[in-house]
């Protein structure tokens, strides 16, 4: 026995023949009330049945009930602290403290520590699940997410131009110049700077006073937050699974317009949501004005090759182009090849799945929703000599612009919204 153990032990016996010496008086009186009883009946005067005289006429009824009180909380600690003193053998207190280096490799060492026959399984405790995370550069120029499984997008806001999307194993999918203005001075040559409200230089109206492809990519956008989503049904879940980044951009945040345009007003919603393999951008929006407005958008996409001679579209196959480098209208029996200088407009139904191949395996697959161009666009050598904003020398070689979009012109009446969007899988 331990010297707790003994300790404990002697406390109880003291504890026990206090209790003796307690109860004892009260025995030895209550003998001598009946003893006394035997030897005087003919005190007795209410036939047996007691005149109200106690066993006990030394103590009032109140110091009874204190020593009985008293003697059964006594009673039931003994039998507690006894529980105890026996649990104390099995699961001794010193085999609780931290054992040494000498005791872990030589158990057989500790005589005193004994092994209990069942051990409780250890509670077990949920890891911290992995989420995206999301930054703000210091200069509140861009925003960054990342997935616990590597991949990132970092968006500018100037223009709300995506200019990164890397994988997990961290190759880059986005092709963006060298000597691309990443300073808000001009439109980034590269990644997916955003048309609207017009394509290319403008004969309607209400846009004829805009720049190229608009206001959109040259204006700064707001960051407005960002949700993510779990996947449950993918095996071997790391985590949240996406991350959707939201910006927005309305009427009243443009610094310069036309007066032509300054009659409209209007709201939109851009929306990137990075995935595993996948990336979507989308686009929602509202004409918050009074009056309708015609507009055109495309998601001018720089897509990121190893050397375009080892590049084709297909999904374009027998569908009539309008070829703004030849002029007139078009058609290719087979997938598209690029070995001068291309830029053309095809309408396709937006449920026609499309795809860069790379060295005869797919490199990018499309999917798009309300999208029904695609432009296919390269500069090839003589043109991206004249870009001053595009290097190196030989970065034609090194992207292919396949823009999904609505070139056609969208009336969009007052408090309607126009939504569309597409998504990328990288392979």
């Amino acid at each position: 026995m331990s010297d707790i153990s003994k300790k404990i032990h002697n406390i109880l016996v003291k504890i026990a023949k206090w209790r003796e010496a307690l109860i004892q008086p009260l025995h030895k009186r209550e003998e001598e009330s009946v003893s006394s009883s035997r030897v005087h009946p003919t005190r007795r005067s209410d036939g047996g049945r007691g005149n109200g005289a106690t066993p006990f006429p030394a103590f009032t009824s109140l110091q009874k009930l204190l020593l009985v009180g008293i003697s059964s909380y006594i009673y039931i600690i003994i039998i507690i602290i006894k529980k105890l003193l026996r649990a104390s053998i099995y699961f001794p207190l010193y085999s609780f403290r931290p054992t040494t280096s000498s005791t872990r490799k030589h158990p057989s060492t500790s005589s005193n520590i004994m092994e209990r026959s069942k051990k409780p399984s250890a509670i077990p405790v949920s890891p911290t699940i992995p989420t995206p995370q999301v930054s703000i550069s210091e200069d509140n120029s861009r925003v960054t997410a990342s997935l616990p499984t590597g991949e990132s997008v970092e968006v500018l806001l100037f223009g709300a131009t995506v200019l990164s999307w890397k994988t997990a194993k961290g190759k880059e999918n986005l092709f963006v110049s060298s000597k691309a203005h990443l300073d808000g001075s001009k439109a980034v040559r590269g990644g997916i700077p955003l048309v609207f409200p017009n394509f290319g230089p403008s004969s309607n109206k209400a846009t004829e006073g805009l720049p190229q492809h608009g206001f959109a990519r040259t204006s700064k956008w707001e960051y407005l937050g960002k949700s993510s989503s779990e996947s449950s049904t993918l095996p071997n879940s790391s985590g949240d699974s996406s991350v959707k980044l939201d910006f927005g951009l309305s009427n009243t945040m443009l610094d310069k317009i036309p007066s032509e345009w300054k009659d409209y007003q209007f709201g939109i919603t851009y929306s990137v949501t990075l995935g595993r393999d996948d990336l979507e951008t989308s686009l929602a929006i509202r004409n918050t004005g009074e009056k309708d407005f015609e507009f055109q958008t495309l998601l001018h996409s720089y897509w990121a090759i190893d050397n375009i001679s080892n590049v084709s579209v297909s999904g374009l196959e027998k569908v009539s182009f309008a070829d703004k480098v030849g002029g007139g209208k078009k058609e290719e029996s087979g997938a598209i090849t690029v070995s001068s200088e291309v830029d053309r407009v095809y309408h396709v139904d937006p449920s026609q799945e499309i795809a860069i191949i790379e060295k005869d395996k797919p490199r990018f697959e499309f999917t798009r929703d309300m999208l029904p161009d695609v432009v296919v666009w390269n500069p090839w050598i003589e043109k991206s000599k004249t870009m001053s904003d595009l290097a190196p020398e030989d970065a034609y070689k090194r992207f292919i612009c396949v823009e999904t979009g609505s070139v056609s012109w969208n009336t969009l009446e007052a408090g309607d919204t126009w939504e569309g969007g597409q998504r990328i899988k990288a392979l």
